[in-house]
């Protein structure tokens, strides 16, 4: 990239954070109409328009704002590199924020948050634990677990680990209408659905696998929820039959409240991922993903 082009993108960035030329020249030390002489140059040399001038006010185009979002990726990139070299090597230290959905909890208990800070004495967690998928770019989130399948995303995603399932429903719900013998007969029972978070996506077809074989059965249920906690729930209360992990049931297993069924079949396993906004990761983060990879090892077949 020429160096006059870096200038620009560095002064546009400024601009479209601050929503303010003024501002903007302030931050930079630089004379106001520079900057507005820089966007227009940045503009020109790119052939589209960045941003829609008013008397008030400053609002991006829409390839404004992708421009902006790739440029603030790579001008992060740069930074946490240039903070890695820096520091490197060195102890996991300062705050890390994280979101994850509230049923991971059954893994993250307050033990394990005692043990990982223990680890790391120079280390403070904020944790969001939520339903609903958070963004770590844009909610500001060193860190966001998601179970389940993930959205396509530009985002940098690695793979914790994989959570088994397996069938299990109520020993009254059984007793009423029979235990299901092979795949196929769950077509004749009420099942509970998993419903994705943020969508209006259903699961209604299961996959189920025993050794070699793989069948897929097309399942129906009046129930669906998107919590894994509450899917657990409706199943113990007799509302059908549902695929859950193994390490949510077998609690409810032991307590007798709840009866594996199929016993032969396990359906497709639950990813759990770690989403974070770069590849170029402080020890802190690092440590982090080790120790929620930890976690899951176990829970793997």
């Amino acid at each position: 990239m020429k160096p006059h082009l870096i200038h620009h993108v560095r002064v546009f960035l400024e601009v479209a954070k601050t929503g303010s030329f003024t501002a903007a020249a302030n931050a930079l030390e630089m004379p106001k109409s520079s900057t507005s002489r820089s966007i227009t140059a940045l503009e020109r040399e790119l052939g589209i328009k960045l941003i829609n001038r008013t008397t008030r006010t400053l609002v991006l185009t829409e390839e404004g704002q992708r421009y902006f979002e790739q440029c603030n990726r790579g001008m992060n990139e740069i930074a946490m590199a240039t903070q890695l070299a820096q520091t490197a090597p060195s102890r996991p230290n300062g705050p890390l924020r994280i979101a994850a959905p509230i049923d991971f909890t059954v893994r993250l208990t307050a033990d394990k948050v005692r043990e990982f800070l223990d680890r790391y004495p120079d280390v403070t967690l904020d944790l969001h634990f939520t339903p609903k998928w958070m963004d770590p770019l844009a909610e500001r989130y060193d860190v966001t677990v998601r179970m389940g399948e993930l959205p396509d995303s530009s985002l940098v995603i690695r793979r914790l680990g994989d959570l088994p399932r397996r069938l299990y429903a109520s020993p009254d719900y059984l007793a009423r209408f029979g235990h299901p013998r092979i795949p196929q007969d769950l077509t004749k029972h009420q099942c509970v659905l998993r419903s994705e978070r943020g969508s209006d996506q259903i699961e209604r077809r299961w996959t189920l696998r025993a050794s070699r074989r793989s069948v897929e059965v097309e399942v129906r249920g009046r129930a669906a929820a998107n919590n894994v906690g509450f899917i657990r729930n409706l199943a113990v209360a007799g509302n059908g039959i549902a695929v859950m992990a193994d390490v949510f049931a077998i609690p409810e297993v032991e307590a007798g409240r709840l009866v594996p069924v199929l016993c032969d079949w396990s359906a497709t396993s639950l990813p759990v991922y770690a989403v974070t906004t770069s590849q170029l990761l402080p020890a802190k983060t690092r440590a982090l993903l080790d120790f929620l990879s930890d976690l899951l090892a176990p829970l793997r077949r």
